[in-house]
């Protein structure tokens, strides 16, 4: 599969990370600090992966993989409820 292929320059984040790293910038802005890890494939591709987004006075943590098979949309969580939102374009 090409979104594998590292000479490709592919991986999980820059098939699908992305959404949910442009929804957190573009509802939030520019974070103050991000701390990520992510898993990789033998291969050295990225199969999933996790960032804390930092903001003054909240925090916004992100997930994405390509390990398993998932319909888990985005969810904004705070003190007074949450809201679930079921795909970001």
């Amino acid at each position: 599969m090409n979104i594998f292929d590292m000479s490709l320059g592919a991986g999980t984040l820059t098939d699908l990370g992305v959404y949910c790293v442009y929804a957190a910038v573009d509802m939030f802005g520019m974070p103050q600090s991000v701390k990520a890890s992510a898993a990789f494939f033998d291969n050295g591709a990225d199969k999933s992966g996790s960032a804390i987004f930092e903001y003054d006075g909240f925090t916004a943590a992100l997930s994405y993989s390509k390990a398993g098979q998932s319909a888990i949309g985005s969810e904004i969580i705070g003190d007074g409820g949450a809201v679930k939102i079921g795909s970001v374009s």
